[in-house]
């Protein structure tokens, strides 16, 4: 199978050298960091969330108090669920590693990227969504938790139906997170934005921000959020076509044509197209949008030279 698109553009990409293009650089070196870590060294994700609190800059318990960041029962709840997220899926999928059935694509490596990935759209959000502090630390930490649970219990399975594996992620984090204090708004907003994380909704989750000024108290742009944090690393030409053939190991006993199709050109160029959205001023910054475009720009052209 003749892949030249890809590698046409599988060189380390950089964007111009700013606050921004930082983010994007620590990104990518998280990302190589997990990977050397990967399975044999793996440290956790109750570590990779404590990672991500603090690229974040949210304080610890102890200290955090007597902070706007903190201060609220809603954050000391979200966080403290969190927490037991991570322990959570950190056991569930450890299990299934020591079974050999632990998904190929959708694993704790995928969470961890996915985290890591949303820390980056929310730095280069901060200042720009929310007026309060306190607030924005609050929607911070349920969207950390939301990508802690997108794929709970996710064992490698293609959908029959509409957001049926996604379905299932919600509901197994609901159960987990009853009586932890959550409010019903917010469960209900994570388990929605966890369903609506089925790829064959991601169009239309892009187009219910049209016109919307960014704001981390809107749900549609967290739906967003979370999905461009969801395949952010799969939309760098670094990490694309591995993560490629992980999703293709993952589909090749059930579905070998689809297997075969994902690593294929005209796979990277449908999911470029269809799923690497990015609508977020967060994404905009990072450059996401131009990364992907030179992409396909590269891939078409190869394409048409065949």
């Amino acid at each position: 199978m003749r892949r030249r698109g890809i590698r046409a553009f599988s060189t380390f990409w950089r964007a111009p050298y700013d606050f921004k293009a930082m983010l994007i650089e620590d990104l990518q070196t998280d990302m190589l960091r997990l990977r050397a870590r990967w399975p044999q060294e793996w440290p956790g994700m109750t570590w990779v969330l404590t990672e991500c609190l603090q690229r974040l800059a949210h304080p610890e318990p102890a200290t955090g108090a007597s902070t706007p960041l903190g201060a609220t029962q809603r954050y000391r709840d979200l966080r403290a669920s969190a927490y037991a997220m991570a322990d959570a899926v950190e056991t569930f999928h450890a299990a299934m590693a020591e079974k050999a059935c632990e998904a190929r694509y959708h694993n704790r490596l995928h969470f961890a990227d996915c985290m890591f990935s949303l820390c980056a759209l929310l730095k280069a959000a901060q200042g720009d969504s929310l007026p309060s502090c306190e607030r924005s630390g609050e929607q911070e930490m349920l969207m950390l938790l939301v990508m802690l649970a997108h794929d709970f219990e996710h064992d490698g399975r293609v959908n029959r139906a509409p957001m049926e594996m996604e379905k299932l992620s919600a509901d197994a984090a609901l159960r987990l997170l009853q009586g932890r204090g959550l409010d019903d708004q917010d469960l209900a907003i994570l388990a929605r934005i966890i369903r609506h994380t089925d790829p064959a909704m991601v169009p239309a989750n892009h187009r219910e921000v049209l016109g919307r000024g960014f704001s981390l108290d809107d749900p549609h742009w967290l739906q967003v959020l979370a999905n461009e944090a969801d395949i952010l690393a799969s939309s760098l030409p670094q990490f694309g076509p591995s993560l490629a053939e992980a999703l293709a190991q993952e589909w090749r006993d059930a579905h070998p044509a689809m297997a075969e199709g994902v690593v294929s050109d005209r796979g990277r160029l449908y999911f470029l197209e269809q799923v690497a959205l990015f609508s977020s001023p967060a994404s905009h910054a990072l450059g996401l949008a131009s990364v992907r475009q030179q992409q396909i720009d590269a891939i078409r052209a190869s394409l048409g030279a065949l």
